[in-house]
């Protein structure tokens, strides 16, 4: 806990807690604000897990913040689904080459 991860535009997150293979909770602190990204995994099975993102942001609510939180929510959205959207392709593709390997090992 305590190391520091890269984000936009020169900022970082700070880890606050982890729990190997369950939770990473990830902050930011600065300008008056504080935003939390809550990543945990779920098992649903034997095979299958699920992987959810929680992000909070505590943001002073004035007319010098006003469009950034109108813009804030749409655009934080897009950008979550599409990483999380990759990381699904990567967790998949991985899951079937693991597959195809075990199954090759039995039946050479």
């Amino acid at each position: 806990m305590g190391d520091v991860v890269p984000y936009a535009d020169g900022t970082s997150m700070r880890v606050e807690a982890l729990e190997r293979h369950r939770t990473l909770l990830l902050v930011y602190r600065g300008a008056g604000v504080v935003v939390t990204q809550s990543w945990g995994v779920y098992p649903l099975d034997g095979q299958r897990s699920r992987l959810v993102l929680r992000v909070r942001a505590q943001v002073p609510v004035t007319w010098r913040w006003l469009p950034a939180l109108l813009l804030l929510d749409p655009a934080e959205f897009v950008m979550v689904r599409k990483q999380l959207l990759g990381i699904k392709w990567r967790a998949e593709r991985l899951a079937a080459s693991q597959r195809a390997y075990h199954r090759k090992e039995r039946y050479p």
